[in-house]
């Protein structure tokens, strides 16, 4: 009888994985293709996609608009809009499955991160429909390194990462996660990265230089404007360099004292806090590893996944009104808060394998 009950457990468990495959990614691409086409940014994408195609590594000079990593534009400018929504859906189903590879597969793990991908399922539909498979690509990338670390897969860690930069150039804020992992995969990571962008620096380096820092809006109810920024004059000159040299010592700082999980999720907190936009699918890459932190800390309530998609819930509307600026900072912060608290002792999921040099 108790092996016919242990037999029953490992069906379940493998029936909950079915769910967490099939359901969420489902739901993704139905809303997506609800909405229509692709909008928003979707032009930039396919424009610097085509530039790029065509040959010209100044693209990011020429159409400072394009604010995505090469990976991204390729996409863009290959696929179709229809099929590039279900492409960037179907992301999704592979990070709820790297999201719980490090943990034991059984039926608690798999049911807690199928109501994560439930939460996320509308936030990475509107990453189809803004055309944003950059912010899809670096949250695979991302949650890839860390499930790597945990894993003992140092290939994989610097994959995740090459993923990730070649999405969009903000990735480089997790480089300590490759650096950290060890001195070969902290090399491989440097100079893969560096690999990747030299041709389209080099190109031209004073364009490439001023593309980025003057692209975005500034909206009322952001973290800037209520540090004494007025809406609509353009980004701080302190926005970017706060975010990449904060975002850098953040991941540093929470990976070896607080574990790589805990690191991947209050970097990303980290940088939506600080974003001078309200856009509220920003919050798509927070919830995405908020997960994680709730089935590594083992909490009974998914507290970090719930206060993520509050945060999205709340961004609603461009520009925010007091109320929902106020809820999605306290959010935000509330998610980052948690990335600093301490493995529950209780109910904590017990991990595949532990890394020979823990960051945690």
């Amino acid at each position: 009888m108790k092996g016919m009950s242990n037999w029953n457990v490992a069906a379940d468990a493998r029936s909950m994985k079915a769910w967490l495959l099939i359901l969420p990614g489902t739901l993704t691409t139905v809303m997506a293709l609800a909405a229509g086409g692709p909008m928003s940014d979707w032009d930039a994408a396919t424009t610097g996609g085509h530039y790029l195609l065509s040959g010209h590594l100044t693209v990011y000079a020429d159409k400072p608009r394009v604010q995505m990593g090469p990976l991204a534009l390729l996409l863009a400018g290959v696929l179709p809009g229809p099929v590039y929504m279900v492409a960037v859906c179907a992301l999704l189903p592979l990070v709820l499955w790297i999201v719980a590879l490090p943990y034991s597969p059984t039926l608690q793990t798999y049911l807690r991160a199928l109501v994560g991908g439930m939460l996320l399922a509308w936030p990475w539909a509107a990453l189809a429909v803004q055309g944003h498979a950059d912010d899809a690509l670096v949250v695979l990338g991302v949650l890839a390194m860390v499930s790597a670390l945990k894993l003992r897969g140092e290939f994989w860690v610097v994959a995740g990462f090459l993923v990730a930069i070649a999405a969009k150039p903000t990735a480089i804020l997790f480089l300590p996660l490759a650096v950290m992992h060890s001195r070969r995969a902290g090399i491989l990571a440097t100079l893969g990265g560096g690999l990747l962008w030299a041709p389209f620096i080099l190109a031209d380096v004073p364009g490439f230089l001023a593309a980025g820092p003057a692209q975005g809006e500034l909206w009322p109810y952001s973290v800037p404007v209520l540090l004494g920024s007025v809406p609509h004059t353009g980004i701080p000159g302190w926005v970017r360099p706060a975010q990449l040299v904060g975002g850098v010592a953040l991941c540093w700082f929470l990976a070896r004292h607080k574990g790589s999980v805990a690191a991947a999720t209050g970097v990303f907190a980290f940088r939506v806090l600080l974003e001078p936009g309200t856009w509220n699918y920003y919050s798509t890459s927070v919830i995405a590893a908020a997960i994680m932190l709730d089935l590594h800390r083992g909490w009974r309530v998914p507290w970090a996944t719930l206060l993520a998609f509050v945060s999205f819930v709340s961004g609603f509307g461009v520009p925010l009104t007091m109320a929902q600026g106020v809820v999605r900072i306290l959010a935000l912060a509330g998610v980052l808060a948690l990335a600093f608290t301490r493995d529950s002792e209780e109910g904590r999921y017990v991990l595949v394998a532990e890394p020979p040099h823990d960051l945690a």
